[in-house]
């Protein structure tokens, strides 16, 4: 065995600090694949627990948490697929727990395979873009197609749902018929505290406002936050041709006059007010809407309102001018 010499040792070290190296590197990947399966069989095992919203809610923890940490702040070939099981589990838990009011806007103490959790929600705030978990009356999975026109805005995390907000008498406070339908993001963060000694997760459920919000801090890192602002708008049903019928006989759509909000009224945004013409309806500014949506220099900064009338009343009874401000007096 030669003997090892200054002169020799420093490629010497060279080549061993490369082989360590790869051998780190091959053990992370190991971890990331391992904790990427770990992700995928725990959202396998919320279809059969789903019987018992408690022990399915932890293994849609399971899944979050495993597919965050298997990304482990490094791009590789799984991080799309993580990412992916991540926004579903995210997206799944809302739906899950919004439906079990006992698991609804609480901290609870939330048995996982993996671990325990101490699941939390994050109080509303509008300067941070996150909604009051209490102010949806349900969820809805946005819908996807040619049909719709709703479309993801970005890849990044999150659970993209419709949050619907109702009221007994809707249009005392200016909504929709159906609701004031909006965008919301789900996101989990178990690493927030870290594990404790007890070996108890803490584990936060977000909802956030994408229109205000870009990106967040998740896991210790920043991350875009996913959006789909179509969705909402999607949720309201395709009028057809209800402007042709409104025209022909007014008197049946005659209740329906009014100034409507298409999201909640902030004072910090500017309003503006769609009004349709002739033998149309408000459903015609939805690719008007949907453009100012789309920029990211406009998102965020207006709130879209709708006035709707029936266009065959008489002349004489159709005023519009006059019950448009009518209804901004009292909005």
């Amino acid at each position: 065995m030669l003997p090892v010499s200054r002169s020799n040792w420093q490629p010497l070290r060279l080549v061993l600090f490369g082989i360590w190296i790869v051998i780190c590197a091959g053990c992370a990947d190991q971890q990331t694949s391992t904790r990427y399966s770990e992700a995928q069989l725990s959202l396998i095992e919320t279809r059969r627990s789903s019987a018992n919203p408690r022990v399915a809610a932890g293994y849609y923890l399971d899944a979050a948490d495993a597919a965050l940490r298997s990304v482990n702040g490094r791009p590789t070939s799984a991080t799309e697929d993580s990412r992916l099981i991540y926004n579903r589990s995210c997206q799944e838990l809302t739906q899950l727990l919004h439906s079990h009011p006992e698991l609804w806007d609480r901290t609870e103490t939330i048995q996982g395979a993996s671990h325990i959790y101490r699941l939390r929600f994050a109080a509303g705030s509008r300067p941070a873009g996150i909604w009051e978990p209490d102010y949806f009356n349900l969820f809805r999975n946005p819908k996807v197609g040619k049909e719709s026109g709703a479309t993801p805005l970005s890849n990044g995390w999150g659970g993209n749902l419709v949050g619907v907000h109702t009221e007994p008498d809707p249009k005392k406070y200016f909504l929709p018929p159906r609701g004031l339908a909006v965008s919301v993001t789900a996101v989990v963060d178990t690493t927030r505290a870290g594990a404790r000694d007890t070996g108890v997760r803490d584990a936060t459920l977000s909802l956030y406002e994408p229109s205000k919000r870009g990106s967040i801090q998740l896991a210790g890192a920043g991350r875009q936050l996913d959006a789909n602002f179509d969705a909402p708008i999607a949720y309201y049903r395709n009028p057809g041709l209800l402007g042709l019928a409104a025209m022909t006989m007014p008197g049946k759509y005659r209740e329906r006059t009014g100034l409507y909000l298409l999201e909640p009224y902030d004072p910090e945004q500017i309003p503006v007010v769609f009004i349709h013409g002739l033998m149309s309806v408000p459903h015609m500014w939805v690719p008007t809407i949907k453009v100012i949506n789309s920029d990211p220099e406009l998102r965020g900064r207006f709130q879209f309102w709708v006035f709707a009338y029936p266009t065959g009343n008489p002349i004489l009874l159709l005023k519009g001018a006059l019950w448009v401000r009518s209804e901004l007096r009292w909005a």
